[in-house]
């Protein structure tokens, strides 16, 4: 069976971009959060942005699983959808602790 589109411009991408599979989609979370933060939007965008690209390509590799090998791997899927929205989630988890720890050493 042929690839679909959207798996061989994955493939495509693989061949010039020396990651393993796993890495892409922290790239891409990366990506997102660093052209969030280029143009000064909040970070909660980031992780919105992130978690859609994930779905969307998770959603995207499921029909791809359904029609070549007959069911869905949804732990991978659900591996790759938070190794996507790793790299935002950890810059808005430490922004919100840094802010939560000055308001608590802040004197009233």
């Amino acid at each position: 069976m042929d690839p679909s589109g959207y798996q061989a411009l994955k493939l495509w991408l693989q061949g010039y971009i020396p990651l393993d599979r796993d890495a892409f989609h922290v790239v891409i979370g990366a990506a997102i959060l660093l052209a969030t933060l280029l143009r000064k939007r909040p970070l909660s965008l980031a992780l919105a942005g992130a978690l859609l690209a994930g779905i969307t390509m998770e959603a995207l590799d499921a029909r791809d699983d359904l029609r070549s090998i007959g069911f869905w791997r949804w732990r991978e899927c659900m591996a790759d959808i938070l190794l996507t929205i790793a790299a935002p989630l950890l810059v808005f988890a430490f922004t919100a602790a840094k802010a939560a720890w000055q308001a608590f050493r802040t004197p009233p």
